[in-house]
């Protein structure tokens, strides 16, 4: 059996021993003097192992929110906006080039999707040459774009 006092925390033992007796000989209903090292080694062990758990549960989350969010991100990046490009570019170019006025056109969103990453990625590879100056940025093109679109009703016929 070890002796809880005051001095009885000497070199050579463990810190959760250590922490362990002295939580155990704060409790009022055992007997201060005589407690085993070993129960002391256990309980601390527990406390230690408790605080670490929360802590790495902590950091755990939130890396989940983290990644959570990142991946709803990157799947808009990957799927919603080459869609909502392709099918823009469909609606605006290749539909009143190919489907009389009288017939209602039919979308096929992988075709739409394979068609906006196409245009995406072009954009993209312009925004990362902006630095070279003969060459326009993709914003700029594309706002060029934009407004010959919404200028001119039929994008076939020239003013």
């Amino acid at each position: 059996m070890v002796k809880a006092t005051d001095d009885g925390l000497k070199k050579g033992r463990s810190f959760p021993l250590q922490i362990g007796l002295k939580l155990w000989s704060l409790k009022p209903t055992f007997n201060r003097f005589f407690v085993l090292g070993l129960y002391a080694f256990v309980i601390e062990s527990y406390v230690i192992w408790t605080v670490v758990a929360v802590v790495l549960l902590k950091h755990i989350w939130k890396w989940c929110g983290i990644v959570l969010k990142s991946s709803v991100l990157l799947s808009i990046w990957i799927f919603v906006i080459p869609v909502l490009i392709g099918l823009l570019f469909e609606l605006l170019v290749i539909v009143p080039m190919l489907v009389p006025v009288d017939e209602s056109p039919a979308f096929l969103l992988y075709q739409d999707w394979a068609l906006g990453l196409i245009f995406l990625k072009i954009c993209t590879r312009l925004e990362e040459l902006k630095s070279v100056g003969r060459i326009e940025t993709a914003s700029r093109s594309c706002k060029v774009v934009a407004d010959y679109m919404i200028a001119s009703s039929d994008p076939l016929i020239t003013t």
